[in-house]
């Protein structure tokens, strides 16, 4: 799995990590203002899926069901772990 923040959507980070890595699953949240592509409904992307499911059901529960709240945790725990130091 292969979770960032959404300054990273887009076709191009999307292609260059499938082809880097094979069956990984990329959880990167499309912008607010994002619209699914013109064949979302006929063959849509991951990222058609993940604008699809935001507007259905929702931002924070699109992060529950994919696991990008993991993402805030982890980030949080390093930034706990460099004010230590």
């Amino acid at each position: 799995m292969i979770c960032a923040t959404r300054c990273y959507d887009g076709a191009a980070t999307r292609t260059e990590i499938t082809q880097r890595f094979a069956d990984v699953e990329i959880i990167i949240p499309p912008p607010k203002t994002a619209v699914a592509g013109p064949e979302a409904e006929t063959n849509p992307t991951a990222r058609d899926l993940d604008v699809l499911a935001i507007k259905a059901h929702g931002r924070m529960a699109w992060q529950k069901s994919t696991g990008y709240n993991q993402r805030a945790r982890v980030e949080t725990q390093m930034g706990r772990w460099k004010s230590v130091e």
